[in-house]
Order: structure tokens, then C-alpha cells, then sequence
């Protein structure tokens, strides 16, 4: 029982170091406590910053000669939050006042709060009894997907595919170092429970873009009931989790985060108070761009075809 229960603390460390800490840091040293973004963005935003920053770091391993094992993945990441940390600490930020964040946008009424944390609710609740009778996978895909990120952590370097172009292979490495860092067999939950938590941050990465733009919680809890509930099991979600499509459901994640953070650009452009910070979130797009396109190429290529068609609508 007590390594069971031992193995899971780990896992839940891990997930937190991996997922959370590097992207709540970076946002840290890029805003400071500004109210540039509210508290429930900086939680959900951390984690798809968090993966794209990962792969990043690992990215650049191979080009200093390093090798990817236990102690460099947990030092890089450490090493990367304690610098960012740092940067927070001796920057000085501008006032908070200064900035107009739409800091109504995230107070909801009690009916309102009450209707968003009841299907969140349900959205855990839908997947999870879903998810329950497939935690093995339903196709192929996990397995092999799970080839390459095992690969990763046998060799401790990034793989070339069999002579192909080794470029996208973000979607394998965040697997890599969760297994290294836990220490889990890939023959196990954890590919599927990451899966999982990837693509509920994917919702909630939606439902803040939609709050941005619309500035209607009204609009953004729809959206929340429709994709949180009525289509919790749909191909691009449940059904890809339990089928291990892990490009698909990380370019998920990525795309609406991508979106967000050029929508935040665009609102800010025009606003000469504001020169620093719009140009803070268009550093932000670009970097979760590298992400997208290190992880992903298909959902890449849907992205620059949607964001070529807004740039000429």
C-alpha cells in the first residue's frame, strides 16, 4: 500500500514541477503581480507555457551536449524557474494601475461562479466515467507514441526518426521527462492521466480566450457547457485520450493559448500606454508558436491557414 501510495505522490510532484512550475515562473518574471492577467489566467496559461518551455529546454540539451536523464531534467527545469524567478525579483514593474485589464471580466455572480464550477464538475466527472473502462489505450497510436518518448529515456538524447527530419518531436518529449523525473513504467496510467489533464486545460484555455474577446462570462460559460459537457467524449477530446492522439490533443492546448495571447497583442496595439505589455504578448505568441510547430506540424499548418484568413478578414 505505502509504495503505491508513494509512487502516486510522485507522480503528482512530478506533473506539478513539469506542468505548472516553469510557466507560472515565466509568467512571473514577465508581469510580475500585474493584473494584467487575473489569477485564474495565470493558473491555466501556466500549464501549456509549462510544456512549450520543457520543450525548449530539452531542446537545446542536444546542441550544449547533454545528456536527458533524471538529474539534467530536474536541474533544467529548476535551473530555468530559479532564473526566471530571479529576473522577477530585480525587474521593476510598472504600475498596475496603468494597465487596463478588464478586471471585472473574471468577477462573476454566485449564479455565474455556481454554473462554471458545476460544469467544470461535470466535465471531470463525464470524462472520468468514460475514461475509466479505457485506461488502456484504443488504438495504436499511445503505443506508438510511447515508443519514442521510452526511446528518449533509454538513450537520453532526442531521436531522429530513422533518418527522418527530428524537428517535431515535442509531443514526445513531455512524456520522456514525466517518466524520468517519477520514475513510471509507460506501461502504466500516467501516458493517459497526462493526456487527460491536456485536454482539460485545453477547455479552459478556450474558456478564458472566449471571455477575452467576447468580454461576455455569459458567452463563455456557454461554451464551457458545450464543450465541457455535451461534447465531453467527442473525437477531439475523451475518445482521442483513451486513443493516445497525442499531437492532436497538445495542438489543442497550444492553439487556443497561441490565440489568446495574439488577441491580448491586437487589443493592446493601438494603446500607447501600453507599449511594453503588448509587446510582451506578442513575444508570448511567438514563443508558444515555436511550441506549437516543435510539436505538432498538422496542427501548425491549420493554424497558420486560420490566422491568415483573420489577418485578410
Amino acid at each position: 500500500m505505502f509504495p503505491f501510495l508513494q509512487s502516486q505522490l510522485i507522480f503528482y510532484i512530478t506533473l506539478t514541477l513539469v506542468l505548472f512550475v516553469p510557466g507560472y515562473f515565466l509568467l512571473l518574471a514577465i508581469f510580475g503581480r500585474s493584473k494584467v492577467l487575473s489569477s485564474s489566467e495565470r493558473f491555466i496559461l501556466s500549464f501549456g507555457l509549462s510544456i512549450v518551455s520543457a520543450d525548449f529546454i530539452f531542446f537545446i540539451y542536444p546542441r550544449i551536449s547533454l545528456p536527458i536523464n533524471r538529474l539534467s531534467a530536474i536541474i533544467g527545469i529548476l535551473l530555468f524557474s530559479v532564473i526566471t524567478l530571479i529576473i522577477y525579483k530585480i525587474r521593476k514593474f510598472p504600475s498596475s494601475e496603468k494597465i487596463n485589464n478588464d478586471e471585472n471580466l473574471f468577477h462573476f455572480s454566485k449564479i455565474q461562479l455556481g454554473s462554471v464550477l458545476l460544469l467544470i464538475f461535470l466535465m471531470f466527472f463525464i470524462k472520468t466515467a468514460f475514461l475509466t473502462q479505457t485506461v488502456l489505450p484504443t488504438s495504436t497510436d499511445m503505443g506508438h507514441h510511447m515508443y519514442w518518448a521510452k526511446w528518449i529515456t533509454e538513450n537520453q538524447i532526442l531521436p531522429n526518426y530513422g533518418g527522418l527530419p527530428d524537428f517535431i518531436i515535442g509531443e514526445h518529449v513531455i512524456f520522456a521527462v514525466i517518466s524520468l523525473i517519477s520514475g513510471l513504467n509507460f506501461f502504466s496510467a500516467f501516458p493517459v492521466l497526462t493526456l487527460y489533464l491536456i485536454n482539460i486545460f485545453s477547455l479552459l484555455t478556450v474558456f478564458i480566450l472566449v471571455l477575452r474577446i467576447f468580454k461576455e462570462r455569459r458567452v463563455a460559460i456557454l461554451i464551457l457547457f458545450f464543450l465541457g459537457t455535451l461534447f465531453a467524449i467527442s473525437s477531439p477530446q475523451a475518445k482521442f485520450v483513451s486513443g493516445g492522439v497525442i499531437g492532436n490533443l497538445l495542438g489543442n492546448l497550444l492553439t487556443p493559448m497561441v490565440f489568446y495571447f495574439f488577441f491580448r497583442f491586437s487589443e493592446l496595439l493601438f494603446n500607447e500606454n501600453q507599449k511594453n505589455i503588448f509587446r510582451t504578448f506578442l513575444a508570448l505568441a511567438l514563443f508558444s508558436v515555436f511550441g506549437l510547430f516543435y510539436t505538432h506540424h498538422l496542427t501548425a499548418f491549420l493554424f497558420l491557414f486560420i490566422f491568415s484568413l483573420a489577418l485578410f478578414a
